[in-house]
């Protein structure tokens, strides 16, 4: 049973409200047990028409907020169920397609060439350098962000994706992968449009292998840009 303190009852309905947004249903339970025993010890005392001075005021509200939570839970969990949501991960979704690759390397090739169009102010302008190295700095960072996303799609295709089975049929797939892992770092530490039209490139061959091994060749290579 719970031990009543003078904050015990904060600290069960707080852990309620942890355990509620954590959709931790067990511990719930839990709590909803020991609120479910002192009514039960409650009720038995009333009807013996014993005094309630034995029980607190914190273990009163305890199992009335417990109770009266649990009653307007379970019906609203019936009623509008949570949507269940699905994450990428390591098991078997079988959901991969390189287009997430290619999206992020299209902003590699867009910020590099903000970046080559932009030329420094002339001058003793303080305000306009200022400017200047701020975007300069921003365009730099979503660069290498994407550059890094690129990688980390291209690895999800390569580690999770494909099979030894698909090695048979593309004998030069991991050499493609590596080179394309590398164009992904050059565009990272550079700012060369050359390399990055290369990693688009790479992406493409990585595409066309990707759709050959499920016998597509309805899906065309195209730029969102």
């Amino acid at each position: 049973m719970i031990d009543f303190t003078q904050d015990s009852y904060e600290v069960c309905e707080l852990q309620w409200q942890v355990y509620t947004k954590a959709g931790n249903e067990r511990m719930q339970a839990n709590l909803y047990r020991e609120a479910q025993q002192y009514y039960n010890r409650a009720t038995k005392t009333r009807k013996a028409g014993r005094s309630m001075l034995g029980f607190s005021n914190s273990q009163l509200r305890f199992v009335s907020i417990m109770l009266s939570w649990k009653k307007i839970a379970n019906p609203i969990k019936f009623w509008l169920p949570a949507p269940v949501l699905h994450a990428h991960c390591d098991g078997p979704c079988g959901v991969y397609d390189p287009a997430s690759a290619r999206i992020a390397a299209e902003a590699v090739v867009s910020m590099t060439k903000k970046i080559l169009d932009m030329q420094p102010p002339s001058g003793d302008d303080r305000v306009a350098m200022a400017s200047y190295e701020n975007t300069v700095s921003r365009y730099i960072q979503i660069k290498e962000e994407q550059a890094q996303l690129t990688k980390k799609e291209l690895l999800v295709l390569w580690t999770d994706y494909f099979k030894p089975v698909h090695l048979e049929q593309f004998p030069q797939l991991h050499t493609k992968f590596w080179n394309a892992a590398k164009l992904c770092s050059a565009c990272k530490v550079e700012v060369n449009l050359d390399r990055a039209n290369e990693l688009m490139d790479a992406i493409k061959e990585i595409q066309e292998m990707f759709w050959a091994t499920k016998n597509r060749t309805d899906v065309p290579w195209y730029k969102a840009s």
